[in-house]
């Protein structure tokens, strides 16, 4: 009895304010340690070694009673190896056999003092331990404060808090969702809650450890406003703020009071008034009836084509009916250019209806004298003709617009202002017409009628052809099998200071066409391919290969089954065309205005640059040796130079545009991603092949299965069945190009460069 007093005094001299402090209780060995000779768990145990790989000694201790802390075993520099909790309550603790003392210490206990021992390596030990339960005397603080909660709505209100209603602390944080909290001291409190829109609420809490959070809601100290009025269509203005027009339905909110409206309504007197809001969040309607400001007008003037003015503001033309402010004078015009106006004044009363007469503006005229250089123009004036130069006219006295127009020259649209009674004189010079200029090419685009000049020059280059004699066009070909007569595409061709002009039929047609230049002796020097036809639409090919047109050269359209899709057939390294056909099923040569000289064999004399230029519209065959147009005099050799990757005078293409590379590396097997053949289906309706999903990303790129011309006779065959378009790229005697036969596609074939095939140009 007397040691449980004891351990009391000693826990009570342990308290602190605030919280609980414990006294070390006792912990002592109750039984010695005991050396266990023929332990059974021995062996079981002895391989537990320590960080020597010695083998350890184990020590069973028991306790009288549990601890609320591990009980921890102190054994100096080598420390415990091991510890294991048995489901008996005992707890074993594997030690070096080494070790001199054994330490046992716990939280909240005294320690035991040092036992001196002397282990067996593997050896059993058995010790108990004495602890005494331990007893605790708890003091509460007494709580004197808290957290007063008040939840706020709306939630952007303000509070004021104080022990009295000065609330002597002030405006206080809310936090966002409308929470107030603070801790405040145990009593009677003060809070008033306000915001802008609401009555302000005043309340009192005796708070205590118990007090819930509060609930405020403020009641509405606004109102929502509709405004109608009769008729509708007023300006509204409130407290001298434009609000918009009648009827209205504001969603913002109003605080209750006095306020000021202003309506206003063209021809109704202003309305001037005041209004008071008392709602709690609910709309007040308010309705005006406008008072009418106007009377009815009918103005007439006899000239239909006099505008009617009233006191300056345009009104119609001929006859107005209208509203027209009553209670004052008012004055009505009838207007025309160069005319004297004619005026009335009027008035009228509220709900009047009038009719006004004025009368017809009276005609002031000018003279106007038109001289020209060269004379005999034709003369417009207000886009109606008035005859030709030089010209005198009698003219309303106003604003005019003058047209001059000349064959040949350039016309002049103008204005001129005339005065009553002036005499003027209009004189003018003209500036002769120059055509476009077209760039440097062997073929030229033209999509729309005109005339249009080039420069003599050889393909792309500033080298001139020669001495130019005469010009002329050498074919023109619709593509079809209807024959066009001379003139249907270019109507005429001249040669004039050092420039080739032509022009095309007044009424634009699609077609193909050849102007060939000649020097005295009737020799052709040159010849350019003028292609008429819809701006041809680049392609973006995948795998950066390129941007290719979207239709064969000399096509006249990209659709699928058009004949116009075809195009022209070309030698390689030849810049002049040969005619396609006129089917897109049969090889049939298209229609031209003037037939083709008849193929020749090439040799010596024919297979060369000169006789090739000199003869646009002869075929060169070769049936053996190189298998090419062009004459070497070897059958592996031949010239690679007419067609390459940069640009050549012979390359066919128009400005921008160049014969594409082919091979492995050119544009078709580097957008397939391939050089090797594959199977595609055939579109045999058509004839011909999309290869949008091969070679782009386009819904339709369209290649006509447009045939070839034989290397052995220049006839066409394969129509509907062959597609074939060339490259730069040479290969040997051979030259690559695109192949496709049925369903069977070759991105990279390559062919005699004597076969006639089509062309597809790529962006330079």
């Amino acid at each position: 009895m007397i040691l449980m007093k004891e351990r009391i005094v000693a826990l009570l001299c342990g308290l602190l304010v605030g919280g609980l402090c414990f006294a070390q209780l006792p912990m002592s060995v109750e039984k010695e340690l005991t050396y266990l000779e023929n332990d059974m768990q021995q062996k079981a145990y002895s391989k537990v070694k320590d960080q020597n790989n010695n083998l350890c000694a184990l020590i069973k201790v028991s306790l009288s009673s549990p601890l609320p802390y591990p009980l921890v075993l102190e054994v100096g520099g080598l420390g415990v190896s091991k510890v294991e909790e048995q489901k008996s309550g005992e707890i074993w603790f594997f030690v070096p056999y080494q070790v001199k003392n054994l330490e046992f210490k716990c939280k909240g206990y005294t320690p035991i003092p040092k036992i001196p021992v002397n282990l067996r390596a593997g050896g059993v030990y058995t010790l108990s331990i004495r602890v005494d339960a331990s007893t605790t005397t708890v003091t509460n603080v007494k709580a004197t404060s808290g957290y007063l909660k008040i939840r706020l709505n709306p939630a952007d209100a303000f509070i004021s808090v104080g022990q009295t209603k000065d609330y002597e602390l002030g405006y206080l944080n809310v936090n966002e969702g409308g929470l107030f909290a603070k801790t405040l001291n145990y009593g009677t409190w003060y809070y008033k809650v306000e915001s802008e829109l609401y009555k302000t609420y005043e309340g009192v809490v005796d708070f205590n450890s118990k007090t819930p959070t509060l609930e405020v809601n403020l009641e509405p100290d606004y109102s929502y406003l509709s405004i109608n009025t009769v008729p509708s269509g007023a300006k509204v203005y409130i407290d001298n703020k434009y609000m918009g027009q009648s009827p209205l339905n504001l969603e913002q909110k109003f605080k209750n009071g006095s306020y000021a409206i202003r309506l206003i309504k063209d021809d109704y007197y202003s309305e001037n008034q005041r209004f008071v809001l008392n709602g709690s969040g609910d709309r007040k309607t308010l309705s005006y009836s406008l008072k009418a400001q106007f009377g009815i007008v009918e103005c007439i003037c006899d000239d239909s084509q006099a505008e009617i003015w009233i006191d300056e503001q345009y009104k119609g033309t001929g006859r107005w009916k209208g509203n027209v402010c009553s209670n004052s004078s008012h004055i009505l015009e009838a207007r025309r250019d160069g005319h004297k106006a004619q005026s009335q004044s009027f008035s009228l009363q509220d709900g009047e209806e009038i009719k006004v007469k004025v009368g017809s503006p009276i005609p002031l005229y000018a003279i106007l004298n038109i001289e020209t250089q060269p004379m005999e123009c034709e003369v417009y004036v207000d886009g109606q003709k008035m005859g030709e130069s030089p010209l005198q006219l009698e003219l309303l006295a106003c604003e005019h617009s003058i047209k001059l127009v000349k064959d040949d020259y350039m016309p002049i649209e103008d204005k001129i202002s005339l005065t009553h009674n002036q005499q003027l004189l209009y004189q003018h010079t003209f500036t002769e017409k120059k055509p476009p200029l077209l760039p440097a090419f062997n073929c030229f685009i033209v999509s729309q009628s005109g005339t249009y000049r080039f420069k003599p020059v050889k393909g792309n280059s500033s080298q001139s052809v020669g001495q130019v004699s005469s010009v002329e066009v050498l074919w023109e070909s619709f593509g079809t099998a209807t024959k066009p007569n001379i003139g249907d595409l270019i109507q005429k061709v001249s040669y004039k200071d050092d420039l080739i002009i032509f022009s095309t039929a007044d009424t634009f047609k699609e077609g193909n066409a050849l102007i060939a230049a000649k020097d005295a002796n009737g020799t052709i020097l040159w010849s350019w391919h003028i292609w008429l036809t819809d701006q041809p639409q680049g392609q973006r090919y995948k795998n950066n290969a390129g941007v290719m047109m979207d239709r064969n050269l000399g096509a006249t359209s990209a659709r699928p089954g058009d004949v116009g899709a075809l195009g022209l057939l070309y030698q390689w390294g030849r810049k002049d065309p040969f005619l396609g056909s006129s089917s897109i099923s049969e090889s049939t040569e298209a229609a031209s205005s003037k037939s083709f000289e008849n193929p020749v064999a090439s040799n010596s004399t024919t297979g060369t640059i000169a006789y090739a230029t000199s003869h646009p519209t002869t075929f060169i065959f070769n049936k053996g040796g190189n298998y090419d147009w062009y004459y070497s005099g070897s059958s592996s050799s031949t010239d690679n130079t007419r067609w390459q990757s940069s640009k050549t005078i012979y390359d066919p293409c128009p400005a921008g545009w160049r014969v594409p590379d082919g091979g492995k590396d050119g544009v078709w097997s580097k957008a397939k991603g391939s050089s090797s053949r594959f199977d595609k289906s055939y579109g045999s309706t058509n004839d011909g092949m999309n290869f949008s999903s091969d070679f782009g990303s386009g819904a339709m790129i369209w290649y006509p299965a447009s045939g070839f011309c034989g290397y052995y006779d220049g006839v066409l065959y394969g129509l509907g069945n062959y597609g074939r378009c060339w490259s730069v790229t040479p290969n040997g005697r051979y030259a690559y190009f695109l192949s496709f036969y049925n369903g069977d596609v070759a991105p990279s074939d390559y062919n005699y460069r004597v076969m006639g095939q089509a062309v597809r140009c790529v962006k330079e």
